[in-house]
């Protein structure tokens, strides 16, 4: 829950630098030195493997399989705007920098799809399943962490991601392989940036 509270306008976004760039890096950065704490926390204090937080080695199972989730993810982001939420052409913001698509959109394509799969999914389910005999705290808990996360986005957002997002936390649930959740999560970013480049934007 850490990580949602430092998202929270209310409480870090007056300490954050002003200016569309900094503040996004200063963003991002928080994100991986979190992220990376967790996993030195893993690796040196619980002297646990990477693979006890999901890890798996690249193969064609996982590649496949994470393409397919980030299908279904997208999937389900198109019937959200369909049925929910009716497509409008949003700015990203007036100071937005020039070619802000070719620098900044894939660096935070990798901050969101690699870290936050760490923090909810790798560390925080794993060690919640293994407190509770029932698997429900581990999916719940972490879930509405990473939805309230996007809070700075608007309660639609945080509505949207904790509706079709919850494919991502039952996913990892039923394969228990975070490199999968990471290439999943990656193809949808990398699927909203392309189409943000194209003028295809909803919320």
């Amino acid at each position: 829950m850490l990580t949602t509270v430092i998202w929270y306008p209310a409480f870090l976004g007056p300490l954050l630098p002003e200016g569309f760039v900094l503040r996004n890096l200063t963003q991002q950065a928080i994100d991986w030195a979190f992220a990376l704490v967790l996993i030195a926390i893993v690796v040196l204090w619980e002297k646990q493997p990477l693979s006890s937080m999901g890890f798996k080695a690249l193969n064609g199972e996982n590649l496949g399989g994470g393409l397919g989730l980030g299908g279904f993810v997208m999937l389900g982001l198109v019937a959200w705007t369909l049925i929910v939420d009716s497509p409008r052409n949003l700015s990203m913001g007036a100071d937005a920098p020039a070619g802000f698509y070719f620098w900044y959109a894939p660096l935070a394509l990798l901050t969101a799809s690699f870290c936050e799969e760490v923090i909810y999914r790798g560390y925080a389910m794993e060690r919640l399943l293994r407190m509770f005999r029932s698997p429900w705290p581990a999916l719940l808990i972490p879930h509405a962490a990473f939805s309230l996360m996007h809070i700075k986005d608007g309660w639609m957002k945080v509505l949207m991601v904790a509706t079709v997002g919850f494919l991502f936390t039952w996913w990892y649930f039923r394969n228990r392989d975070l490199t999968m959740n990471i290439i999943g999560h990656a193809f949808v970013d990398a699927m909203a940036i392309i189409g943000a480049m194209f003028g295809i934007r909803a919320e």
